[in-house]
């Protein structure tokens, strides 16, 4: 399922607003520079300013993070074996496409 929407409210960090709440496994397919890190981070609600809304989760991290080896594009599954619900996954520290 592709984003309804995706949004920049902070530099280098990324919304993709699904419009709907989903549960299932993460795909991103992304390729970038030796070294960088992508984080991404899930929830259901979104702040005013656009941002994820996380107070909900307390202490649960709900953070999968990668770091490119810059060799070639990379299909990445966010936590194997894990399963999620969200509407609003995040990406900080890349660019989409």
């Amino acid at each position: 399922m592709e984003a309804k929407a995706l949004t920049e409210p902070k530099p280098a960090l990324y919304i993709f607003d699904f419009g709907q709440n989903l549960s299932g496994v993460e795909l991103l397919h992304a390729q970038a520079p030796a070294g960088t890190t992508v984080r991404l981070r899930f929830g259901e609600v979104l702040n005013s300013d656009g941002t994820l809304y996380t107070d909900n989760l307390r202490t649960a991290k709900v953070t999968d993070e990668y770091t490119f080896s810059g060799k070639r594009m990379r299909l990445l599954q966010a936590g194997i074996m894990k399963y999620s619900s969200h509407s609003s996954p995040s990406m900080a520290s890349a660019t989409p496409r």
